[in-house]
């Protein structure tokens, strides 16, 4: 299981959205990330497998980032959206990556 920090938009008591940052072992497929987010179960690799998208979540793999609490690891973002009908794979696309280029310049990955 990855290290992981979520945040979690609830709407009426519901989910509404999913964000987070996950530390997986390096080796470890973008395939194998989305694997573990139900709403990226119809998603194909883009951008050279370093992004996954549907029209209801993402995952990127974030460039240049380390932590030496967990070495030989490598950082990941992901975004789960909780709404039915409205799938955008386009806008999942600028969402994921607006949130890892954001995540990038972040302390998380000093």
């Amino acid at each position: 299981m990855p290290s992981r920090t979520r945040c979690q938009i609830d709407v009426d008591g519901k989910w509404a959205l999913i964000a987070s940052q996950e530390w997986w072992t390096e080796g470890s497929s973008i395939s194998e990330v989305a694997d573990a987010h139900p709403e990226l179960e119809s998603a194909e690799p883009t951008d050279g497998n370093a992004l996954l998208h549907s029209g209801t979540g993402a995952v990127a793999r974030v460039g240049s980032c380390a932590n030496a609490d967990l070495p030989k690891h490598v950082l990941y973002t992901a975004i789960q959206v909780y709404a039915s009908e409205r799938e955008d794979a386009s806008a999942m696309k600028k969402l994921i990556t607006a949130y890892t280029n954001e995540v990038e310049r972040s302390s998380a990955c000093r």
